[in-house]
């Protein structure tokens, strides 16, 4: 047989992580430059624990003091860690740059979904653009706390200095957002490093360098309540606060999945790593500090604005010592705001992309040669300095701002999480899992996640000190309610004509409404939930989905039949009926007086005379003695109009045996002088009738019957009819097949197919004795032969004696209508495989492959089911007889419905 030119390749990892894009409805635009450790330094990086318990370490000491701070950290780590697995999970299954507002979109019902994820993304954009500015502020503000450590006297403290510092930081961010975007992994690598070997470096010299230590009861139980709150609870919800807001931005990893490699391992090693360490940095940092510190009214009564500068002096005793330190702070909130840009640039470019917000073709443009979202970044930045401007005016809405930033972030991961708990109740098996899982504890970690959320979202809008002032009050409720107020006038007006949800949702996917093929076969109403119905569910088997079926389109296929072939001779006969012709006048000489006045000189056959079976004493194949260059009988096509020559004939010989009425040949001999060659003479044959029935019969029957999807380039025609030239074994073994299809249930006719098979018979056993399997000679060090070679050499076996094994082997039951071994056993296959059960999405935790999707793998399950019953009804279709079966395999596959 001729090999296969197309190869099947297990497909790379790109081709993998760009499918899991296209799977979620976009076309993969941005590199991938981020690999699992680039994406944890990211993480890290972005979230700056210890460094941002730099600016909110004085909540925590007014608001309950050390018990406050310690215990407040361990309860934020836990409640962190658990919101991070719980969106890691979900991010596993969806890698995509949208994150929360995508999980929303997948988990909330139908009907609500374009709402619910609009909201998810308006609420997660205003709240990443805002906490990006958090980082260079601290930086900027910590800079001002510094020259007045430093130059008391000569430094007056002007807050449009911090903004200036807060533009700078912010616009180097984007210059290296932007301009190095490649080498961004690399950056956060390097920040990463600086980010624990700095806080080694702090954390040493102030144990080793201050000169008194708290003990540890005042550490782990001291309460001091300074806030004015009457309640000590209360007070200490507040003070935990600042444990919480130092652990949040966990996200980012989410939204540079599609520029990362195998994002859905990656993401979520990175999302809880990230929260891991930086909360065990974190809570040391705060044990230090605390042991260290001193008195605290001498913290809190600093002139620099940050009680961290003035317990580094303390410590060290001097300011050079002290401006290191914080120098050291101010560094890495410096480059914290890289990632945070970063990822602000991200989310608001994907939610553009889904027309989500304002002018969203043009902050969903990518730069081509970069491959980044540079308008987004752009636009993020400029958003920033604009904000910037309100610290100028007041501090304190500036800081209400920030707040809300972390309100924003805990919302948006409050939404998607409350979603799966409903999910994992109602329907946890429409749920689909990405390689990461978590098991059975899933649930009691969400619950954990939400309630820690919630708790932490709530007391954020609680004013920090009573009683309250318009200097003391928290404006972050106030400009919460504005912000949820717009987006509730800005969803009707605007929003809801634009946006239609995630790609995955609408144009990713061909929904077609009216319910799965199942439900429309059983004239009954679908729910079309996500990603099984109900019923599907309750009846036991597999929801074939809402997407259009898949059917075979011959728009394009060229039929078979005799109607749409050229004919040859201006009748009605077949296509291969000249093909038969010229075949047969190969193997058949002309013996009859009939034959003779049909002659066709247009349908004559060359054999030179060298090769003829008459001129050779060899038991040569009388197949053989057609021209080696000879083209394949569908190839042969002779228009009408293009007659070939009539040269003169002469008899040269007869083959003998071919039919039952081939028992004499007559010769006749014409002159071949107008040839070239003088050494070639001519020998006509002429068909004989049997032969060309079977064959015609065979092409436009048999070999339908013999491949699944029937075309021009059908193996069984197109290989065949090449092969079978130069084949008397490939013949006989056509004729017998088409022969026991053809006088099926014929009871005198039946010896025919027997007799051709015998033929055939004949033949393969002189083929198979003419295999050359000789010993090999001997050699001087036999041990280098291998075991096989060194007993004896075989020739290879030519592809028609394999495919006369096969044809044989095919059709040896046809001539025996008693066999029904092959018959019952076909039977049995059948109920194995309509027995078997393939498990829903959500029961498999581990298909053993990370870049395949438990999805993925059920669908290729469904598709290799389906081939082996076509497979077998094809090859048996005596099997789809009983009405009951064939609906039984409709109903279990729900492939053919609608």
């Amino acid at each position: 047989m001729a090999p296969h030119s197309d190869i099947e390749k297990r497909p790379s990892v790109a081709d993998t992580e760009n499918g899991r894009v296209a799977e979620v409805g976009y076309v993969q635009e941005l590199k991938r430059n981020f690999s699992t450790t680039s994406m944890l330094a990211l993480c890290v990086s972005l979230m700056a624990t210890w460094e941002a318990l730099c600016s909110t370490l004085a909540a925590g000491l007014v608001s309950g003091g050390p018990v406050s701070l310690i215990y407040g950290a361990i309860v934020a780590s836990i409640g962190s860690l658990c919101s991070a697995m719980s969106l890691a999970e979900l991010a596993s299954s969806i890698p995509s740059a949208g994150g929360q507002y995508h999980f929303v979109s997948h988990l909330s019902s139908k009907s609500t979904s374009t709402m619910t994820s609009w909201f998810a993304g308006y609420i997660m954009t205003f709240g990443w653009i805002t906490v990006t500015g958090s980082a260079p502020f601290l930086a900027g503000t910590m800079v001002q706390g510094l020259l007045v450590l430093n130059y008391p006297e000569t430094y007056t403290y002007e807050r449009w200095h911090g903004t200036l510092m807060y533009w700078a930081i912010l616009i180097g961010a984007a210059s290296i957002c932007i301009f190095c975007s490649n080498t961004l992994p690399l950056i956060e690598k390097a920040s990463l490093i600086l980010h624990v070997a700095l806080f080694f470096v702090i954390l040493i010299v102030m144990c080793v360098v201050s000169p008194t230590k708290n003990s540890a009861t005042w550490v782990f139980t001291s309460f001091e309540n300074n806030s004015g709150w009457s309640s000590d609870g209360a007070a200490w919800c507040i003070g935990m606060l600042s444990s919480c807001y130092v652990l949040i931005g966990y996200d980012g990893a989410t939204h540079l999945s599609e520029e990362m490699r195998n994002p859905e391992v990656g993401v979520p090693y990175a999302m809880i790593g990230s929260v891991a360490l930086n909360s065990m940095l974190g809570f040391a940092f705060l044990v230090a500090v605390l042991f260290c510190m001193g008195d605290i009214q001498s913290a809190l009564a600093t002139t620099t604005g940050f009680p961290i500068i003035e317990i580094f002096y303390n410590i060290t005793g001097s300011t050079g010592a002290a401006s290191a330190m914080s120098s050291a702070v101010v560094l890495m909130a410096s480059l914290a705001t890289i990632p945070l840009l970063a990822s602000a640039g991200r989310v608001m470019w994907a939610f553009a992309r889904d027309q989500g917000l304002p002018f969203s073709e043009t902050l969903s443009r990518l730069e081509k040669r970069r491959g980044i979202p540079t308008v987004a970044i752009v636009v993020t930045t400029v958003l920033l300095m604009l904000l910037g401007l309100i610290n100028i005016g007041s501090t304190t809405a500036f800081n209400a701002i920030l707040s809300l930033a972390v309100v924003g972030l805990e919302i948006s991961y409050i939404m998607p999480i409350v979603l799966l708990i409903w999910r994992r109740i109602t329907s946890p098996e429409q749920l689909r899992w990405g390689p990461f899982r978590l098991g059975r504890a899933g649930m009691l970690i969400n619950i954990v996640a939400v309630a820690y959320l919630i708790f932490t979202s709530v007391f954020s809008l609680f004013p920090p000190y009573q009683p309250v002032t318009a200097e003391n009050m928290n404006y972050a409720s106030l400009v919460l309610g504005a912000t949820l107020l717009f987006g509730l006038v800005y969803w009707p007006l605007r929003a809801r004509k634009k946006y239609s949800g995630p790609l995955n949702e609408t144009e990713g996917v061909a929904v077609v409404n009216g319910g799965c093929s199942v439900c429309k076969k059983r004239r009954l109403k679908c729910d079309e939930q996500q990603p099984s119905c109900r019923r599907c569910i309750n009846i036991g088997v597999e929801c074939p989905g809402y997407a259009r079926p898949v059917r075979w389109s011959t728009k394009y296929e060229k039929g078979t039949s005799s109607s749409t072939i050229v004919d040859l001779e201006g009748d009605n006969s077949s296509w291969f009926d000249s093909e038969v012709r010229k075949l047969s006048n190969a193997i058949e000489p002309s013996n009859s007086p009939q034959s003779r006045q049909n002659e066709d000189p247009d349908l004559t056959i060359v054999v030179s005379t060298a090769d003829s079976p008459l001129s050779s004493n060899t038991t040569a194949s009388p197949m053989n003695s057609l021209q080696s260059e000879a083209p394949s009988i569908s190839d042969t096509h002779i228009s009408a109009n293009q007659s070939a020559p009539s040269p003169s004939l002469s008899i040269s010989g007869s083959w003998h045996g071919f039919v039952d009425d081939s028992n004499e040949a007559e010769a006749e001999q014409v002159s071949t002088s107008s040839l070239a060659d003088d050494n070639t003479s001519l020998t006509c044959y002429k068909p004989v009738e049997q032969s060309s029935l079977l064959l015609d019969h065979y092409f436009s029957n048999v070999c339908q019957m013999n491949s699944a999807f029937d075309s021009l380039h059908n193996p069984f025609r197109s290989e065949v009819s090449r092969m079978i030239i130069n084949s008397p074994l490939l013949f006989y073994c056509i004729l017998s097949m088409s022969a026991a299809h053809l006088y099926q249930g014929d009871e005198p006719k039946s010896r025919i197919a027997l007799e051709f098979q015998t033929e055939a018979i004949s033949h393969l056993s002189i083929e198979l004795s003419q295999l050359d399997t000789t010993t090999p000679k001997a050699v001087e060090d036999i041990d280098t032969i291998p075991a096989p070679l060194a007993v004896r050499k075989v020739d290879r076996v030519q592809d028609d004696v394999l495919l006369g094994v096969i044809l044989l082997g095919m059709t040896s039951s046809w001539h025996d209508s008693s066999a029904t071994e092959l018959l019952d056993d076909a039977s049995a296959l059948e109920r194995e495989i309509i027995k078997f059960r393939i498990p829903f999405v959500g029961l498999i935790e581990d298909v053993g492959d990370p870049c395949t999707p438990p999805d993925h793998f059920l669908a290729i399950a469904r598709c290799y089911r389906l081939a082996t019953l076509l497979e077998l009804y094809r090859g048996f279709p005596e099997l789809i007889k009983s009405p009951t079966a064939m609906e039984q395999a409709v109903e279990l596959l729900g492939f053919w419905g609608s």
